[in-house]
């Protein structure tokens, strides 16, 4: 519950039910409570005036960057420490908002839209490497701004960039993107709209195909922009550009 809930000044409304949707997505992710830190753990048996304390009245998120009374303790609160490591930063910006100004300002909470937009960036940026290496694009290195390499065994990963958006999305075999991504206006999250494949003909060679119902546009080697059908493909190339629309693409 919001802590004006608990505190017993408001009544379910809009506002609150956007800071218990980031206490779900902040559990969901982290595997823990966000307001359960040192402080909580202190008291060993949570009463009813205690609870107000730590979740209404004096209520501290565990990464609150300006408070460290309620950091997560080792050997209890070992999930969030470890996955605190693993989300980017633009994850972990979101709930320290939700649970810093948004604990007094309830107008400063994540509203549905954006904590879409967050985790379709997070799913696009998730790098699996032919080594088995699997984790977000943050924890490669990054030789430039159009380029990830695997910490582990070198590899490199060209990107894709989306005319909508500022982030690149890596590109290995098995990458998929999905129609939200390619049309501004679209609500279908897990429709793959292109995946990154392998040409049977030829081995090694990759190429994304169009998993989408719509015929796309794509400039080839040797300059000219071709149709390319639902169902078809085209090789990734270091001059490519993708014209779904709407949206445009380019490596």
């Amino acid at each position: 519950m919001a802590p004006e809930v608990v505190r017993g000044i408001a009544q379910p409304n809009v506002q609150t039910d956007k800071y218990s949707l980031a206490v779900v997505l902040f559990k969901l992710l982290f595997r823990g409570d966000p307001m359960e830190g040192e402080k909580v753990v202190r008291d060993v048996c949570l009463t009813e005036s205690s609870e107000l304390k730590h979740y209404g009245q004096n209520a501290v998120f565990v990464y609150d960057p300006n408070d460290a009374s309620n950091r997560p303790v080792r050997g209890i609160h070992d999930n969030v420490i470890k996955f605190w490591r693993i989300y980017p930063d633009y994850i972990k910006d979101a709930f320290v908002r939700s649970f810093t100004t948004g604990i007094s300002d309830p107008t400063k909470r994540i509203i549905e839209n954006e904590w879409q937009k967050l985790f379709i960036r997070l799913r696009s940026e998730i790098i699996m490497c032919g080594c088995g290496r699997t984790n977000f694009a943050s924890m490669f290195v990054q030789p430039d701004d159009k380029t990830f390499k695997c910490p582990k065994c070198g590899m490199e990963f060209a990107t894709l960039g989306f005319s909508n958006r500022k982030n690149r999305m890596p590109l290995f075999l098995g990458c998929k993107f999905y129609e939200c991504e390619i049309s501004s206006d679209s609500e279908e999250f897990m429709k793959v709209a292109g995946e990154l494949v392998e040409n049977k003909l030829k081995p090694g060679v990759l190429g994304i195909k169009n998993c989408s119902d719509r015929k796309w546009r794509a400039k080839m080697p040797d300059g000219v922009f071709y149709d390319i059908a639902p169902g078809k493909g085209f090789p990734v190339w270091q001059g490519l550009e993708i014209d779904f629309g709407e949206i445009k693409a380019q490596i």
